[in-house]
């Protein structure tokens, strides 16, 4: 395609030379010719047009439909330049055959649209048989005294880029390089400039850059080529390569524009790069592993010790031992608020922290927040109360659970560091849009206030006002930093107002869906709000290996009327099954000799003979993301997370039980 000129022995030139392989097999009307970079057209021996490739069309404005049959001249040249053109036709067709040589004339050019322009127009024979044809290349003529001034200058100006700068004509005969060029590639531009590409690489490499020209020429738009090479001298180089078109004054394409970038440094930064993603996300995963482990190995003692706590509490005490009692259970509920602070911190700094969207009530979602922190709020003798103003919508679509614990959080701030008056949250409309709304939150106590030169710190990663804080009031530091990254996953912000000795007010803002309140009567009947007016006596098969949990777990079944039976691994719980019938299964998830994942799939497998099916909920220690996902896809049909109390339990009982009454209705 792109080549360089080869003038035959007899100084004639054949047509061929400058067609593609594919051109060439083409002989007579069939000719492929828009594979060339220049106008041409064919014509037979009375100057009547028989071709005209898509490139001519392109240089004059007239389509191949317009102008065949019509006479060559009259369509490209005004008629006060045609004689010397027409002169040299003749010529061609007086000498035909053997005879015939390539001519070559200068010519004014004439558009469709009636401009006027310099092109240099070779006329050649095709063939040597019958009917007698002529073909002729156009191509813009050489330039004038100022244009080459000119392009002296510029090449002057390329000389002085560190980059390497080449100038190809549209055969890929190098016309021109910079000095960074030579200097990069160890050559001289004698040695050069002249040359074609095809005799310098490789045909892999030759096809390479040809196609990229081809590209660029047809398309209009430039181009990158990334490739490596080794030189002369044996360097082995990685090269980006940008190729753009280069054009005359009237906008004829007249060759190419390259400039190489050694891209050698950028290949190794890439390899670098993948090898720190590679790093970083084998450290995430050994960090989730870490986590996850960590979790369940402290949490499967901790929910020991709080259900024991627990279960102690409901027996006879004298007031010195209940006071310890309670003593033991504050220190344990703020181990396990420390964790849970822990774990949602490193569950947000991954990204996987996710919100559920369901239907809450918003009063009842405050008043159990409230309710919660009663009794530390009693003890203080402090009131709790709540506002929420006619605007706001009853029913909304969002995550309760994480609300619930901003406001826990600001409530349990707002009790902590004050010791007299009240805790008031408010809600108001802060904007309506259209199903969504953007409600206020403020949480307001009577503390000790926080420093206005503290206050942005205070929901930074482990900071709080005070060195002091956290050996006078305990806390990680955390709470207030998950509060932020929660707002802002529900699409608001949080910030604070406050006056030293005077007390607080904590805002935020989040977005919810405004719902219609049609299924919060099943989500409450099944366990998220109040307790169903139903008692179950159920057979349960409790799995569970540590010792601990396992008479804790009994201890709370028996409490709620359940008759449990233990097994200590998946493989026992196995051989249970196939003794007794069970009305639910509590599967621990890390077991020895058989986990519950896969003691859970061996029941399922089992029913799949039957039109039974058990209810299972899993129980776990590791309480992180895709947990819940991960047992429901295992099998089971709900979740506990330990440490797990009387009313969990209880209401993950009423729950199972009552979907499972929902699909035996549905059969």
């Amino acid at each position: 395609m792109m080549r360089s000129k080869k003038d035959l022995p007899d100084g004639r030139e054949s047509a061929t030379e400058l067609l593609s392989p594919s051109a060439q097999a083409a002989q007579e009307r069939t000719l492929n010719l828009d594979h060339l970079f220049d106008p041409f057209i064919e014509t037979d021996c009375e100057g009547s047009i028989t071709a005209w490739n898509s490139h001519a069309e392109s240089a004059f404005g007239w389509e191949r439909s317009e102008v065949v049959d019509s006479r060559v001249a009259h369509r490209i040249i005004p008629a006060r330049n045609r004689q010397r053109f027409e002169q040299t036709f003749e010529e061609m067709v007086l000498c035909r055959g053997d005879s015939a040589r390539t001519r070559q004339v200068e010519i004014t050019a004439l558009r469709r649209d009636g401009a006027e322009f310099k092109m240099e127009a070779k006329l050649f024979p095709i063939g040597t048989g019958e009917p007698f044809r002529i073909g002729i290349l156009a191509r813009p003529v050489s330039r004038t005294s100022t244009d080459s001034e000119a392009e002296q200058r510029h090449r002057a100006l390329m000389d002085q880029l560190e980059e390497c700068y080449q100038e190809v004509d549209l055969r890929g005969n190098i016309l021109f390089i910079n000095k960074a060029y030579c200097e990069t590639f160890g050559v001289t531009r004698e040695m050069r400039e002249g040359s074609n590409y095809k005799a310098r690489y490789s045909p892999e490499m030759s096809r390479l850059f040809r196609e990229a020209y081809e590209r660029v020429y047809l398309s209009g738009k430039g181009a990158k080529l990334h490739y490596s090479m080794t030189l002369d001298n044996g360097r082995q180089v990685f090269n980006e390569q940008s190729i753009s078109l280069k054009k005359d004054a009237q906008g004829n394409p007249t060759g190419f524009i390259l400039i190489i970038r050694d891209s050698f440094e950028r290949n190794q930064a890439q390899i670098q790069l993948a090898k720190a993603k590679e790093a970083a996300e084998a450290a995430s995963k050994a960090k989730s592993e870490f986590v996850a482990n960590i979790s369940h190995e402290i949490r499967t003692p901790l929910n020991g010790i709080i259900g024991t706590l627990e279960l102690v509490g409901h027996t006879d005490l004298n007031p010195e031992q209940r006071e310890l009692l309670e003593l033991a259970q504050i220190s344990a509920d703020s181990l396990l608020v420390v964790i849970n602070d822990a774990l949602d911190f490193s569950k947000i700094e991954a990204g996987r922290l996710e919100l559920d969207r369901v239907e809450v009530e918003l009063s009842q979602a405050i008043a159990q927040s409230i309710g919660t922190l009663a009794i530390a709020a009693r003890k203080k003798e402090m009131d709790l109360t709540y506002e929420v103003s006619p605007e706001v919508p009853r029913f909304l679509l969002g995550d309760p659970v994480r609300l619930k614990q901003v406001l826990l959080n600001l409530l349990g701030n707002a009790i902590k560091f004050s010791q007299r008056g009240r805790v008031t949250v408010r809600v108001c409309m802060e904007e309506s849009m259209g199903r969504s709304v953007k409600l206020k939150f403020s949480v307001t106590d009577q503390g000790i206030g926080i420093p206005l030169e503290k206050q942005k710190a205070i929901f930074e990663a482990f900071a709080q006002a005070d060195a002091s804080t956290t050996r006078k009031f305990g806390g990680t530091g955390l709470g207030l930093t998950i509060c932020s990254r929660l707002v802002n996953l529900m699409g608001g912000s949080i910030w604070v107002e406050s006056t030293p000795g005077k007390g607080s007010t904590f805002y935020f803002t989040a977005v919810f869906e405004v719902a219609n309140g049609t299924n919060l009567t099943m989500a409450m009947d099944s366990g998220t709000g109040r307790k169903p007016d139903r008692a179950y006596k159920l057979k349960v098969l409790l799995a569970e290996d540590n010792l601990v949990n396992q008479k804790l777990a009994v201890r709370l079944l028996q409490d709620l009327g359940h008759q449990p039976v233990v097994a200590t691994t998946g493989i026992e719980a196995l051989a249970k099954l196939e003794e007794q019938s069970f009305d639910l299964v509590i599967m621990d998830v890390q077991m020895p000799d058989m986990d519950g994942f896969t003691a859970t799939a061996a029941i399922r497998a089992r029913e799949d003979k039957t039109t039974a099916r058990l209810p299972i909920i899993a129980m776990t220690a590791n309480a992180i993301k895709g947990d819940r996902e991960r047992c429901i896809e295992a099998g089971m049909d709900d979740y506990i997370a330990k440490p797990m109390g009387a009313n969990q339990l209880q209401e993950a009982i009423e729950r199972m039980m009552t979907k499972n009454e929902q699909r035996n209705r549905s059969k």
